[in-house]
């Protein structure tokens, strides 16, 4: 790579960290290690491992896996309903958005698919 590609590289990341979504998003990932949602988190994985467990020995319909994916949707809809991850999630979803449009922007003409037949 030549020294201007590699300057015109590290300002885009220089723009790219202090663009307000990103900052903002640092800062929403401060708040999920709040003691709350570290619990609810480490309740959903466990509800998770268990059913999935259940899943694997039980099968989909069985009793125990029906009553562990229970709580395991109850336990997602706990965490996913803390005010901490959901302005998280708020945020990441404008990064996220961020993103797609510089994907599109740097490789969207290499995703012609016509245009590099072999």
């Amino acid at each position: 790579m030549n020294e201007k590609t590699l300057k015109s590289l590290n300002e885009f990341l220089i723009a790219l960290n202090n663009d307000e979504r990103i900052i903002e998003l640092k800062k929403k990932e401060e708040n999920l290690s709040s003691k709350e949602v570290e619990e609810l988190s480490r309740k959903m994985n466990l509800a998770s491992s268990l059913y999935e467990e259940d899943l694997s020995r039980y099968g989909f319909s069985s009793p125990l896996s029906i009553e562990n994916r229970k709580k395991l949707h109850k336990a997602k809809l706990e965490l996913d309903s803390n005010e901490n991850v959901k302005e998280y999630m708020q945020s990441y979803l404008k990064v996220k958005e961020l993103y797609s449009k510089i994907d599109e922007i740097i490789f969207s003409s290499f995703r012609n698919k016509d245009k590099y037949k072999c």
